[in-house]
């Protein structure tokens, strides 16, 4: 790993999908609502993008002797990534429950890995490629 500061940068500013999502739905939501949230959107516009730069590194690190190709490493640390993400915004944040409203929260559990992978492959690839 050459510059994990790099790294950590690029991992942090794929929170941006999730903000805008959640910001979208919070501003849906009643005062009721709002008031049962564990947590406050503000405060996950915060930890989120430090809580998906340290992941990404922490995965880059691990997964850097898996592939030699970018693209699929990148797919891979997505995928596990999603989950990690899911796993912590459903059980950790209850953001399922309380700010999307979810017929099936635990539906999270199996989108996220693709959600994340795509996203991971293409611009997180760009951005590797372009930074």
């Amino acid at each position: 790993m050459k510059n994990l500061t790099k790294t950590f940068l690029i991992g942090a500013s794929v929170s941006i999908f999730p903000l805008i999502y959640l910001g979208i739905s919070y501003n849906k939501l009643s005062c009721k609502d709002i008031k049962k949230m564990k947590i406050k959107y503000a405060t996950l516009a915060m930890i989120l993008p430090f809580m998906y730069g340290l992941v990404y590194t922490i995965l880059s690190i691990i997964c850097e002797k898996v592939t030699k190709d970018k693209r699929i490493k990148l797919f891979i640390i997505g995928a596990i990534a999603g989950e990690i993400y899911s796993l912590v915004g459903h059980f950790g944040l209850q953001i399922p429950e309380t700010l999307l409203k979810s017929s099936n929260p635990n539906m999270v559990h199996l989108i996220a890995p693709i959600i994340y992978s795509v996203i991971y492959g293409t611009y997180v690839y760009w951005l590797e490629q372009n930074v």
